[in-house]
């Protein structure tokens, strides 16, 4: 329901941390991105998301026109897959994110 909601919906900030999304929902997640024609800011705190959901948020994120933020902290993915979502994301760093500048 989410994701077709974004399409249609003049949502700017969505906060889902603590929701176990999951590889799947965050695969979801990366196919809604490019259509949520108004999200700025995006949170995934704590959802479980690994490498393998980190790759499809991140092909959402290069596709997405608006989105300018995209918190990622405390997720199963390790640094390549933060990485994939923020090339720029160096190892070690608890909050890994992106903001990027119009």
């Amino acid at each position: 329901y989410l994701c077709g909601w974004l399409k249609v919906g003049a949502l700017h900030t969505l906060v889902l941390s603590d929701n176990p999304l999951e590889d799947t929902g965050a695969a979801l997640l990366g196919r809604a991105l490019p259509h949520a024609a108004h999200l700025v800011s995006l949170t995934l705190h704590r959802c479980r998301i690994s490498e393998y959901g980190m790759r499809h948020l991140a092909t959402g994120v290069g596709r997405s026109s608006t989105l300018r933020q995209l918190w990622l902290m405390d997720n199963a993915a390790r640094c390549d897959g933060a990485r994939a979502a923020d090339p720029s994301t160096p190892c070690g760093v608890g909050r890994p994110h992106l903001a990027r500048h119009a």
